[in-house]
């Protein structure tokens, strides 16, 4: 037999088998190389994308704190608000033996009405911007 005509050599071990009687070796700890340089660290521009939407999620999340901070808040200071203005006229009525002139009961219930809409309307547009209202921001 001549050196052409030899029986392929038995494969070492670790090494793969390739049509046309070459191999290919692979030692140990090369594929898990290979396979860390295929798939490499994410980029810098998708490091601060990432850092982006974490930002923006947390922003959501103080927001809606805030939002119903606000909102509870406000519910308070107006239901306050109508009690002590409530008081503070029933107080007047007993001090003048209900006595009261009909423009003064007009305006306070006129004004109790403009404080409650005007109130939570302010809050409810900081609240939720850009709905409702009849208007639209582009």
């Amino acid at each position: 037999m001549t050196a052409a005509e030899d029986p392929p050599k038995q494969a070492e071990s670790g090494s793969v088998g390739v049509k046309g009687g070459g191999s290919v070796t692979a030692e140990s700890g090369t594929v898990e190389a290979v396979l860390a340089k295929a798939d490499p660290p994410p980029a810098p521009k998708d490091k601060l994308e990432e850092d982006l939407r974490k930002a923006r999620r947390e922003r959501m999340v103080i927001d809606v704190r805030l939002a119903k901070f606000i909102g509870y808040g406000a519910l308070i200071a107006v239901a306050a608000q109508i009690v002590l203005a409530d008081v503070a006229f029933f107080i007047y009525g007993f001090e003048n033996d209900w006595h009261i002139p009909a423009a003064a009961i007009s305006a306070w219930l006129v004004a109790i009405v403009v404080q409650v809409i005007g109130i939570l309307l302010v809050v409810a547009k900081d609240i939720f911007p850009g709905t409702g209202g009849g208007t639209s921001d582009p």
